[in-house]
């Protein structure tokens, strides 16, 4: 089994919608089939955190999973929800109600990505280029309060993504899984 440090990243405002896709396919996520999940979730504010590891093999601390949860609420149960893509090393839950403010842009670091100030204003904002600041100068963050993103372990891929569900049937949590645990003894086999 994997040692995993958990480590928050703030909280997102959260519509009755949460769209879970690599940030580069936004604004076009719900085009692409099996690329992007949207879930009916139950509206709120929800808790943003990573779980990250050193059991990877020499590859260094990486983020095992992004979860978000609904702050107040009681989980019940959990059910695997499908498999995603991602293509840009990252992965990121955002409120459907904001992708509207998504603003399209390129990538383009300007120098040291935690320094500089042309770098530093897209922090945290809700772009394509906040969201690679986010994980170049951390492993994720929360953009305008209404989206967390995380690198994603290995990088590109397929993983796989679970909800909780509450009393009512209503999705509280999700998580998306890049580095599962493991059994040692199966090494040996």
């Amino acid at each position: 089994m994997i040692e995993t440090e958990t480590q928050t990243l703030g909280t997102i405002d959260v519509s009755d919608k949460l769209i879970v896709t690599d940030p580069c396919y936004i604004p076009d996520c719900l085009d692409h089939g099996g690329l992007t999940e949207q879930l009916d979730v139950r509206p709120g504010q929800y808790e943003a955190s990573i779980q990250t590891t050193d059991d990877t093999g020499g590859w260094g601390n990486r983020v095992a999973s992004l979860r978000v949860e609904r702050i107040g609420s009681r989980r019940c149960y959990r059910q695997y929800a499908g498999r995603l893509a991602v293509d840009s090393g990252q992965m990121m839950f955002l409120s459907a109600d904001k992708i509207g403010e998504w603003k399209a842009d390129n990538f383009a670091l300007m120098g040291d990505p935690i320094t500089e100030a042309a770098n530093v204003k897209y922090l945290r904002e809700l772009t394509y280029n906040g969201a690679c600041l986010a994980t170049l100068t951390s492993q994720g963050g929360i953009l305008a309060d209404a989206a967390a993103v995380s690198s994603t372990g290995y990088g590109d891929g397929m993983y796989d993504l679970s909800v909780d569900y509450d009393d009512d049937g209503l999705i509280v949590a999700a998580e998306v899984t890049f580095i599962e645990e493991w059994d040692e003894d199966e090494d040996d086999e």
